[in-house]
């Protein structure tokens, strides 16, 4: 589950996790997906992963799979992260660096990864699930 956020921020883009996967700060993977309407809490949406922002905060470094939903038409064109408008980048760059802040904390995006980076988090974090799995 995904928490509460202390500052007057909003996602210009959905928030959630890649179900079977376990991250290395515990959690599922964390999701960004770009949809031109918003889902709501459970949603299950198939998406297509073209990258991702590598970030770090109080509880070290980790990476964030960004998606496009492969039932928004406005996206379906896009396989790659330099598809996807400059502008949208910055916003959600801009999201992490500023959505912690009256929490006092600070995040930061190191940099954003293309898809091979992506997929390679995803077979990362599946592995680490399935290793969990089978214990």
């Amino acid at each position: 589950m995904i928490g509460s956020i202390s500052s007057a921020v909003f996602y210009d883009f959905d928030y959630g996790f890649m179900d079977d996967t376990r991250a290395a700060d515990g959690d599922h993977t964390d999701a960004l997906l770009v949809i031109d309407e918003p889902t709501f809490t459970g949603c299950h949406v198939w998406g297509r992963p073209i990258g991702g922002p590598e970030m770090s905060d109080e509880h070290g470094f980790y990476s964030k799979v960004l998606c496009v939903a492969l039932g928004d038409p406005h996206q379906a064109h896009i396989n790659r992260l330099e598809q996807v408008r400059p502008h949208r980048l910055v916003e959600i760059e801009h999201f992490f660096q500023t959505y912690k802040l009256l929490e006092k904390k600070e995040t930061e995006v190191v940099g954003w990864r293309d898809r091979d980076r992506a997929l390679e988090v995803l077979r990362e974090d599946r592995a680490t699930w399935g290793r969990e799995q089978a214990r």
